[in-house]
Parts: C-alpha cells; sequence; structure tokens
C-alpha cells in the first residue's frame, strides 16, 4: 500500500487516470466523531466490523473467523458494510480502524481461514429447508 501511495503522489496525472480506471478504488472523506459509517448507516468499529458480499452474508450477522493465518484476525466480527471488491462467499474486509497501526495490519492484510456466519436457529432451519 505504501509503495502505491507513494507512486501516485510522484506521478499524479498517471495517479488520478489509474483511480479513475480501478473500480475498486474507494475515497474517503474526513469526519468528525464517530464514523466511518457502514452500510447499515452506523459507525463500523475498529477490529469489530467486516465488510461482506450481502448476497451471501446478511448485514448485521456475527460472523466468527478461526483458524486464519493471521491471528489478528481470528475471532467475532460483525458484518456492517459492503464493498465494491469483496464479492462471493466467505469474502470479509476487515476495518482497523485509523492511525498508523491501523494502517500498519491493514496495509497488508490478506489472509484465508474459515468463517461461520452466525444466524438464529430458525432461519438456518428454514434455509436448510429451502429446495
Amino acid at each position: 500500500m505504501a509503495a502505491i501511495k507513494d507512486w501516485i503522489r510522484a506521478n499524479p496525472d498517471q495517479g488520478r487516470a489509474l483511480m479513475r480506471e480501478n473500480l475498486s478504488y474507494i475515497f474517503f472523506k474526513e469526519l468528525t466523531g464517530p464514523g466511518p459509517r457502514g452500510a447499515l448507516n452506523v459507525p463500523v468499529t475498529p477490529h469489530s466490523t467486516v465488510a461482506a458480499d450481502p448476497n451471501y452474508t446478511p448485514l448485521g450477522a456475527p460472523i466468527y473467523i478461526a483458524n486464519a493465518d493471521r491471528r489478528e484476525i481470528d475471532g467475532l466480527w460483525i458484518a456492517q458494510d459492503t464493498g465494491g471488491a469483496i464479492k462471493g462467499p466467505n469474502r470479509f474486509d476487515t476495518f482497523w480502524g485509523a492511525g498508523p497501526e491501523a494502517v500498519a495490519i491493514a496495509g497488508g492484510m490478506s489472509a484465508t481461514g474459515e468463517a461461520l456466519i452466525l444466524v438464529p436457529k430458525g432461519t438456518a432451519a428454514r434455509a436448510l429447508a429451502q429446495p
């Protein structure tokens, strides 16, 4: 991530052209107070929020991630956001917050592991009963 930022700063015209071509590029604005807000229009929480594909993961659902090759993602997360590049089942983007520590973790984050979407028993039973 740092190398990409350095290149864009060193090549601003080419960087702008690249950002216009890359649909996964995200533009942020500075906020004061709680935030940023996710797809549920509530502030996302560092170390607790994931972006997910709502076609596979209900927004608001708790997600338990385990046995990851990056131990810092193991644990309970909440699907509170979506993302342009988060497509398909078992794909999540963890939110680490702001500041140098968050940049260091998120900038190099790529991991594999197991994810369980936690739903009420009745919901699971209805979904399994559908043809």
